[in-house]
């Protein structure tokens, strides 16, 4: 993942060249459990998206399913173009790959053995798994990613 960031930064460097306003970029805007840093992308500072209803991409979240990591910095892409070149958008975050730990080990669960998409509270959160694939945490999120994705 780390060859994909750094293409993504050079690709910042080279779409807005230091002579425009860049979307904000957080190399580090939360951490995985095992301390990994999870990026961030948004078209505005994020202080400045209260109170607006940005459009909000994940990808990564099953760690062994990379087509969504390449779908989200693809899009990522299209939206900085689209920014560069004076495009109305609505506001947004992309967070390439909100799985990083499992992303690099390739298996859909994160290092706790969480599967993330299991994980976001509603109705009727289980902490009883389903199948064995489910991966259940032991409460809607509980795991920080999932917390910090509601927040």
């Amino acid at each position: 993942m780390a060859k994909n960031e750094n293409a993504v930064s050079a690709f910042l460097g080279a779409v807005y060249g230091g002579f425009l306003a860049t979307p904000t970029r957080l190399e580090c805007w939360k951490k995985t459990a095992s301390g990994t840093p999870i990026s961030l992308a948004s078209s505005e500072p994020l202080s400045e998206l209260k109170g607006k209803r940005p459009i909000l991409l994940f990808g990564g979240v099953h760690g062994d399913e990379p087509e969504g990591v390449r779908l989200a910095e693809e899009t990522l892409r299209s939206l900085l173009i689209w920014t560069r070149d004076g495009i109305p958008l609505a506001p947004w975050i992309v967070i390439t790959c909100l799985n990083v730990d499992g992303y690099k080990a390739n298996t859909r669960v994160n290092a706790r053995g969480v599967d993330l998409n299991r994980n976001y509270p509603s109705k009727d959160w289980s902490s009883k798994a389903d199948a064995p694939a489910t991966h259940q945490a032991q409460a809607p999120a509980a795991n920080p990613k999932c917390k910090a994705s509601l927040s």
